[in-house]
């Protein structure tokens, strides 16, 4: 009876300090039921968001306390159908002033630069001498030309003027000779005939070869006669004269390359850069790293503004259009100016178009190439300018 008794409260105590069956499930019941949780809670703000929208689409000025701040918009331009005032400053932008002509000046011959008669900066006008090229090789293939040219022109001129008349005359008086030789074989032959038994074989055989020689020459001498009459064939003056034609042809390409080592400025302008000097080899017609020009040469009264614009802002400029040019050279000085041509292709890594505007240069005022200058597009188109 005492063991029990005794027993009882030790394992009465053992029993209460065992968890509760409940509080061991607890975590692994919230690992299950969160997934749930989240989505009901995504479901709830959604549905909170789209109330918020909808009443935003659905009020008459389309915004209201509690649509969102920030909304995304495409720009939109004001349209209007009353066209801009002439004085209206429709686009402004960078540019390069550039000459309207600019050339490079190369010989038309190559070879030594003997003489050379500019400088950077220099004005020159249009067929003043620029430099001489040796002209010593051309001399001579020019005079081997004309010999040749001559020599064919005479052959020509022998050929279309015919035989002479004492040439015919003589020729006349051969085929008189043999004419009368062959009425002498003729009449020595009908004699042997008629001699009967006193001639011998031999002697005829000799006295009919004799005839027949006659007859021959004669013959031939009166053809030469004719075709002395005659003259040459007309196919022989035809040949004659092509190649006189050409050899002509070639002497005048000679006399070209001779005055042609004369080098003259092809327009008015200046002297940009000098590339050659005094002893330098121009070979332009052969590629080489030898130098293919002397100078580069621009007029400098006839200038341009070349400045790229956008494509978005290119619908703000046409042709004739009034400008105004401020060079960065001269921050005060303010040009008029003229949209002169809008090149017809764009440029595609830079989505824009190149448009040239004409400049109104006083005459007092000089601009160097290649310096930036600002233009100013208005909405009044100049006519007549």
């Amino acid at each position: 009876m005492t063991e029990p008794t005794a027993t009882h409260p030790l394992a009465e105590r053992v029993r209460r300090l065992k968890l509760p069956e409940d509080l061991d499930r607890s975590p692994r019941r919230w690992s299950q039921r969160l997934p749930w949780l989240l989505w009901m809670a995504t479901l709830v703000v959604c549905l909170i968001l789209a109330w918020q929208l909808s009443r935003y689409a659905s009020s008459p000025s389309g915004s209201s306390p509690q649509a969102p701040t920030a909304t995304i918009q495409a720009p939109v331009e004001p349209v209007t159908s009353e066209k801009p005032s002439p004085g209206t400053i429709v686009l402004e932008a960078l540019g390069y002033v550039v000459p309207v002509r600019k050339v490079q000046v190369s010989p038309k011959v190559g070879g030594q630069i003997i003489r050379l008669y500019i400088e950077e900066g220099k004005h020159v006008r249009a067929g003043e001498l620029i430099a001489e090229i040796d002209p010593t090789k051309f001399q001579h293939e020019r005079d081997r030309r004309f010999a040749l040219w001559q020599q064919a022109k005479a052959r020509y001129e022998l050929l279309k003027a015919g035989n002479r008349p004492e040439e015919i005359r003589r020729a006349e008086a051969s085929w008189l000779e043999a004419q009368a030789a062959l009425r002498q074989a003729e009449n020595d032959w009908k004699r042997l005939r008629l001699a009967g038994r006193v001639a011998t074989p031999e002697e005829l055989d000799r006295s009919e070869s004799v005839l027949q020689q006659a007859r021959q020459r004669e013959r031939a001498l009166y053809e030469q006669l004719e075709l002395l009459r005659q003259g040459f064939r007309a196919e022989e003056i035809r040949q004659a004269e092509a190649e006189m034609l050409a050899l002509e042809a070639a002497y005048r390409d000679a006399e070209y390359d001779l005055q042609n080592t004369k080098v003259l400025a092809p327009i008015p302008g200046v002297v940009l850069s000098k590339r050659a000097d005094v002893g330098d080899m121009v070979l332009p017609n052969v590629p080489s790293n030898l130098s293919a020009s002397i100078c580069d040469l621009a007029d400098l009264r006839n200038l341009e503004v070349d400045v790229d614009i956008s494509e978005r802002d290119l619908r703000h400029v046409r042709r004739h259009q009034r400008c105004e040019i401020r060079p960065d050279a001269f921050p005060q000085l303010v040009l008029n100016g003229k949209v002169s041509r809008i090149i017809p292709q764009a440029n595609r890594s830079k989505a824009s178009v190149s448009v040239r505007v004409a400049i109104f240069l006083p005459e007092d005022v000089e601009l160097l190439p290649d310096t930036r200058a600002r233009v100013r597009f208005f909405a009044e188109v100049l006519e007549g300018r």
